[in-house]
């Protein structure tokens, strides 16, 4: 702490230290007291949180309310710890007392809402009468009251209630405490603050500021923000554009920000977490894409280019807050290569809301129609229940559809987990809501309208935040040029270089002239540079497009059908499930094509950098020769697995099909047979475009236990799911096509049996994939050898006897046995593409008649004498 003495500066320094100190030893309270109610495991225990989410506060369960203000006060730990404005968190502090006040007064009710639960819970009998769920009543409440220390026996079991309120006074007394102690100590710091701040104006004879400003100080705390004032200050009376260009920055950091909170929101929304609509959502297929990948794919896209985009923008802010020429073309640059996947994923996410949008009601029907299907409940049955109470909604096209089904009283308003069981079937008695108030009417709104509603709001805002970086950038683009040419500007104000300075001076022209440069000067080096670039450049290809075969087999329609991989995990080649042998693949080669791209833009950057290329040069060699020892043995075993699959394919499957346990049993409503492997065959059937195994495909049925025992009907050849005429899957339901099932005409079945379709399929993958695969090999060898080459011809250029360079009547030698030998022969290879950069830019500056300047230009570039071997 500063030394207390009379001069009253130095008495303010002190009070704003130690009210800064005590408030950021007063907020580790609230980590404190987050790390004892967990210890205590009362208020926060999830049963009991289940329990008091009977009471409705402001629209919203008060347990997970309480839960989730408690966690907030991490964040504001976090807050205070970095130096923000007081203001701010004064005004932070307000909100977190207003909530911790609402739930203070609005908790009285909790009382009644638990009596009217407990005396349900009393009243419900196993096996007999049922007034709250059967999970409830066994472990959830009796948790509850063990947690919180209450006996259960009347009439202890009534004041319940009142323990918990009682806590819970205690937690929010000392919170609110805490907050009103730290705001009493931010406005202490404000006035402190500002009476240095004044005072040291006033000892430095600086103009007095203005009301206004003295509003604008008075609200700032010493650090970051005072200084982002001062920043805005002199640039805007120096230029405008500087601080347009900051601000586009911020804003494009907000909306970096934005997306990567819409991606942790809905990683952290039920759509994600619910096991139910997970379960659900794994059924629906869009573009043989499921509804549930869909979704993750949504939430990582957001956190990704989130992340990127605000990376993107603080490496920006921090080049005009530094007035770094590089920090801003590094950041213009990434920001223009960060265009294509947006671009990319706003057209992928338009094209997906647009299959959503049109075949959500008929996927989810085709699951509605096993909804107690047999007159019993079944696994259909206890997740759609659970999603219609988590969601709040019933029937997909119409609210009423289950209404004719012993479902009917999960539409009820007031029907929730905890009153009603999912499994339950025998469902048609109203008599579980006796204590709660009755039915409370039928939800009126559609399952299929709710999962749209949130699926196009959370792609709504993924679309206009991503279009709203990718205007701010373009607009930026224009702006960031500016300041570049600003600080171009002020750097050469002391010594102007007419020409040179307007060629460096935009942005744009200085990143194209850079890459210009980097890929002439490869192109006109030796043949083994070109070689080693083209190589380079053909390896990114290669590597991309093997890559995109390996996620294509992870989501293609037959191999990435969750169904049919229940059979084919049942299939065994070289020891291995096929299923297995799939996702073995393309984990591998999805982790192999990774690195080598990653490998690929090291070299480049290799390349680039003059400064230790020798040794990065051995390095990069290093790594892809494990790189294509690796693909050779990928490509080997691939091979060998691929040849076993076509010999032993046929017979696999056919053992399968014929199986007593397990084999095709069942043509409708063959997802009811939990027992039976019907669902995948039909699955397979209809997505492969395939009937039967081996190459009679009718007499390939007569042995299963669906044409012996089965529902097939008098004269049904084949079963339905082999015509043509079948493009879905209707797992719950019956179907019928009497010209292809009985007559079996040409043109109306698939006549390709399931062997060989599914043979076909995997060498298109298989031979792509060899293809690809040798000349990544091949292309391997070439950039070792090249890379090599070039790493030992540098060798010898940096241990020649002498060179003697002539730049600007300057002379630079470089000996053997100087140790800065390397580093002189780097610096006058980039001194020599430095002067043909500003002779070319000369040339291309004055394209007339050439000047005097000019002219004694060329003579100086012409008369340097250069002596280097090259090869």
């Amino acid at each position: 702490m500063v030394k207390i003495n009379r001069g009253r500066l130095t008495i303010s320094a002190n009070i704003i230290l130690t009210a800064s100190l005590i408030t950021r030893t007063f907020t580790f309270g609230f980590i404190m007291m987050l790390i004892l109610m967990k210890v205590n495991n009362d208020i926060l225990n999830e049963d009991v949180i289940k329990i008091i989410d009977i009471e409705i506060l402001a629209g919203m369960p008060l347990g997970t309310t309480v839960k989730s203000v408690v966690f907030s006060f991490i964040g504001v730990f976090v807050l205070e710890l970095n130096v923000l404005m007081s203001s701010f968190m004064i005004v932070v502090y307000l909100i977190n007392i207003v909530n911790l006040s609402i739930i203070y007064d609005k908790k009285t009710h909790l009382n009644d809402t638990l009596s009217n639960y407990t005396l349900a819970y009393q009243a419900t009998t196993p096996y007999i009468k049922h007034y709250i769920s059967y999970t409830y009543w066994e472990k959830t409440f009796p948790n509850f009251l063990k947690k919180l220390g209450c006996q259960n026996s009347y009439p202890e079991i009534y004041h319940c209630g009142s323990v918990y309120v009682q806590k819970l006074d205690t937690y929010l007394e000392i919170y609110i405490g805490i907050s009103v102690t730290c705001i009493v100590c931010q406005i202490v710091t404000i006035v402190a603050a500002e009476y240095t701040f004044r005072k040291l104006e006033f000892k430095e004879k600086k103009p007095s500021i203005s009301e206004n400003k003295y509003y604008l100080m008075l609200s700032l705390k010493h650090g970051i923000f005072r200084s982002l004032i001062i920043f805005i200050k002199e640039n805007w009376n120096r230029s405008k554009v500087v601080v347009a260009s900051v601000l586009l920055k911020i804003g494009s950091l907000t909306a970096g920000v934005g997306l990567l909170g819409l991606g942790l929101t809905l990683l952290g929304d039920e759509f994600i977490n619910n096991s139910s609509l997970k379960h659900i959502f794994y059924k629906l297929q869009f573009h043989n894409y499921y509804f549930y990948d869909i979704l993750v794919g949504l939430a990582a896209a957001s956190v990704v280019l989130g992340t990127v985009t605000s990376t993107v923008a603080v490496l920006g802010l921090v080049g005009s807050w530094k007035k770094s020429p590089i920090l801003l073309v590094t950041s213009t640059a990434l920001s223009l290569v960060l265009h294509v996947p947006r671009i990319l994923a706003v057209a992928f996410w338009i094209f997906f809301i647009a299959k959503i949008n049109g075949g959500m009601k008929f996927q989810l029907s085709l699951q509605q129609l096993g909804y107690f299907i047999p007159g019993f409940g079944n696994v259909i049955t206890t997740k759609w229940n659970d999603m219609i109470m988590t969601l709040q909604c019933c029937g997909v096209n119409h609210s009423n559809e289950t209404h004719t089904t012993q479902g009917i009283i999960f539409c009820c308003k007031n029907a929730h987990p905890r009153i009603l069981d999912s499994a339950e079937y025998n469902t048609i008695s109203y008599t579980s809501f006796d204590y709660f108030g009755g039915c409370g009417g039928y939800k009126t709104e559609t399952c299929a309208g709710v999962i749209l509603f949130k699926t196009k709001m959370f792609v709504g805002w993924f679309l206009a935040i991503v279009l709203l970086q990718i205007v701010l950038e373009i607009i930026g683009f224009v702006f960031v040029s500016k300041e570049y040419l600003v600080i171009m500007l002020t750097e050469s104000a002391e010594n102007p270089t007419g020409a040179t300075l307007n060629a460096k001076s935009v942005i744009f022209r200085k990143m194209f002239k850079e890459i210009k440069s980097f890929c002439v000067s490869n192109w006109k080096r030796t043949k083994i540079s070109l070689l080693h670039f083209i190589s380079l450049g053909c390896l990114f290809i290669f590597n991309t497009v093997v890559l995109c075969l390996a996620i294509n087999i992870r989501f293609d329609k037959v191999f990435g059908n969750s169904d049919i991989q229940e059979l084919f995990s049942r299939i065994n080649v070289m020891d291995h499930t096929f299923t297995s042998a799939i996702n073995t693949f393309s984990i591998v080669t999805v982790t192999f094509s990774s690195l080598s791209i990653a490998v690929v833009i090291f070299s480049f950057i290799v390349m680039a950098l003059p400064k230790w290329k020798s040794v990065l040069s051995f390095v990069s060699a290093g790594v892809l020769c494990i790189v294509a020892v690796a693909n050779l043995l990928q490509e080997g075993l691939w091979v060998i697995f691929f040849n076993n699959v076509s010999s032993e394919l046929e017979d696999e499957l056919m053992k399968q099909f014929n199986s007593t346990n397990g084999g095709y049993d069942y043509s409708d409503k063959s997802a009811t047979h939990d027992l039976s492997l019907s669902f995948s065959w039909n699955t397979l059937f209809v997505q492969a475009e395939c009937c039967g195994v081996g190459p009679r495909i009718e007499s390939s049925f007569k042995s299963t236990y669906w044409y012996v025992y089965g529902d097939r009907s008098a004269g049904q050849r084949i079963p339905v799911q082999c015509c043509i005429s079948q493009t879905d899957v209707f797992p719950y339901s019956t179907r019928t096509d009497s010209n292809c099932t009985t007559s079996m005409l040409d043109g109306y079945y698939r006549s390709q049996s399931c062997d060989v379709a599914v043979k076909e399929r995997l060498e298109i993958y298989s031979t792509i994939f060899i293809v690809f695969m040798a000349m990544i090999i091949f292309v391997v060898i070439c950039c070792v050898v090249t890379t090599l080459l070039n790493a030992i011809r540098f060798k010898k250029d940096t241990n020649m006897m002498h060179v003697r360079v002539k730049a600007d009547g300057e002379e630079a030698e470089i000996r053997k046995d100087n140790k800065t030998q390397k580093e002189n022969i780097e610096d006058i290879i980039e001194l020599q593409s430095i002067k043909s950069m500003e002779f070319e830019e000369k040339v291309n500056d004055k394209p007339d008649k050439p000047t005097d300047k000019i002219k004694q230009d060329v003579d100086e570039l012409t008369g340097n004498d250069i002596t280097m071997l090259d090869n």
